[in-house]
């Protein structure tokens, strides 16, 4: 199987509060993503990614997955008159990554960071979700709004954080080696994912690199998605008929089932 191979020249900054000020040093980052093309059909039931590749031996990985930015509407709920519990407005989250999924090692112990004030970490938390993503209309309970659309997304496999998807290798002088496993989820939608890796010491980003990851439908549901899209006619009458057979041999076991006692 052909694999991409990310190259980039990085950077190595130094660090900025408890380490003396050190020299850039330009450092050869590698890494490998396999596969590079999810395919969904008929029997998908999530993927693991690998990537693998070195980074500087003091240094920890963070890798995030992304995909497409869109707006999502949700009815907001509430109580009428104190007994009727009902939609109240509707609620416009714009610009939202549809997939938010974050990985690091399970010997990782700077979460906690992610959600500090270092310049360049916060971006990689969940929570950074609050200042990049508008409401409409604006609320009053804005952050209330986020953490309840973080619980829903994470639910549905979407969100999240998997601390024990990173294992280190052995120290080889200047750099060590990292293997990643991506799961990802069930319900993964279509389209193409950003795959960000960053490079962490001692809190701050001193390395990133991005390549993609693209997936898309095979066999009996890209068949299906292809009539719905380009024959909605035909799509129609043959959901219809799949519709009636299926209503027939229910009705057949059901009937067979009966018969028996």
């Amino acid at each position: 199987m052909f694999r991409p191979l990310i190259t980039g020249t990085i950077l190595l900054l130094a660090s900025l509060l408890c380490s003396p000020p050190l020299a850039r040093t330009a450092v050869t980052f590698k890494a490998e993503l396999d596969p590079a093309v999810i395919h969904i059909g008929a029997f998908y039931n999530g993927e693991r990614v690998s990537v693998t590749g070195e980074i500087p031996a003091k240094s920890e990985v963070v890798i995030k997955v992304k995909g497409k930015r869109q707006d999502l509407e949700f009815q907001k709920k509430g109580r009428v008159l104190g007994i009727l519990w009902m939609n109240l407005e509707t609620v416009t989250f714009h610009q939202l990554p549809n997939v938010y999924l974050l990985y690091t090692a399970k010997s990782f112990e700077n979460m906690a960071q992610l959600s500090g004030g270092k310049p360049g970490v916060q971006e990689i938390n969940l929570n950074s979700l609050e200042s990049q993503v508008d409401i409409t209309p604006t609320p009053a309970d804005k952050h209330a709004l986020i953490e309840e659309l973080l619980k829903l997304k994470t639910s549905e496999g979407l969100y999240g954080v998997q601390q024990d998807a990173i294992r280190y290798g052995e120290i080889q002088g200047a750099t060590k080696p990292f293997a990643a496993t991506l799961s990802m989820p069930p319900r993964l939608p279509l389209g193409e994912y950003g795959v960000e890796i960053f490079v962490l010491n001692q809190g701050n980003i001193v390395a990133r690199t991005t390549d993609h990851l693209k997936v898309d439908e095979v066999g009996f549901p890209a068949l299906l998605s292809n009539l719905a899209f380009q024959h909605a006619g035909l799509y129609g009458i043959l959901a219809t008929l799949i519709a009636i057979a299926a209503g027939l041999l229910m009705g057949l076991l059901f009937r067979g089932s009966k018969g028996a006692h």
